[in-house]
């Protein structure tokens, strides 16, 4: 699916592949089909965003979570 993401509250670390990114409250992203991506809070506060993803109808799980696993696990080394 494609993904906007779109920060309300808190300050989180967005993984998009090998990259990092530092999002705060009014930033937001565009993921398309396919990008290995995580967020992390790496603030004090709750961590408050909104996902938006498209298309609507998907027959499974719409997140899941799958920091234990590769190539996710490996992310933040």
């Amino acid at each position: 699916m494609e993904e906007i993401l779109y920060v309300l509250s808190g300050t989180c670390e967005q993984w998009v592949e090998s990259e990092k990114r530092i999002m705060k409250p009014g930033d937001s992203l565009y993921l398309p089909v396919g990008l290995v991506h995580g967020t992390y809070n790496i603030g004090t506060d709750v961590l408050d965003f909104l996902a938006i993803l498209s298309p609507a109808k998907n027959p499974g799980p719409i997140t899941v979570e799958v920091a234990d696993q590769e190539p996710w696990r490996n992310l933040r080394r």
